[in-house]
């Protein structure tokens, strides 16, 4: 696999495999060290994609290889008082450990981007566990700000500009 390989998109959470597919990787992220290490109890398992999709600014991006899901972001429409403009919110994002490495997180984080923009906002939020040293880097070298914040804390705030 390769990132040329890779197609990202929005979910379209009314679509089966598309919903299938965002519970198949929300279950993936929740089980990583990174996250929770743990599956999803069943009752959430049961209620997401129903809440995701009920919920009036929420949308996921899915990557894709062929018809394996290998990536999700997450997101939320948010509003910046300090800017006047709306934001992106980056709440999950997760690449499948099988295709780590390959230029997904960068995929999502561009697909990500790109929409935020198209849609007007200011800027792109997300929060990382300071442990988390691989996803850190990858935030930094995509523009984020904040990638680099004390150790002691366990999570931090990250903020991308957008012209």
């Amino acid at each position: 696999m390769s990132v040329t390989t890779v197609k990202v998109r929005i979910a379209d959470l009314d679509d089966p495999r598309d919903a299938q597919a965002v519970l198949e990787m929300t279950r993936e992220y929740a089980m990583d060290p990174m996250a929770r290490s743990c599956d999803l109890p069943e009752e959430v398992k049961e209620r997401l994609v129903g809440e995701m999709r009920a919920h009036p600014a929420l949308f996921c991006f899915v990557a894709w290889d062929g018809d394996s899901p290998v990536g999700i972001a997450t997101c939320l429409l948010s509003f910046s008082t300090f800017r006047a403009r709306r934001l992106v919110n980056i709440h999950d994002i997760c690449v499948a450990p099988r295709a780590r490495g390959t230029g997904v997180a960068r995929a999502l984080l561009q697909a990500v981007e790109s929409y935020a923009k198209s849609q007007g906002c200011g800027g792109i939020t997300l929060e990382v566990y300071a442990r988390n040293h691989h996803a850190r880097d990858v935030y930094e070298a995509m523009g984020f700000v904040g990638s680099r914040a004390e150790e002691g804390s366990a999570t931090y705030f990250c903020f991308k500009e957008l012209a």
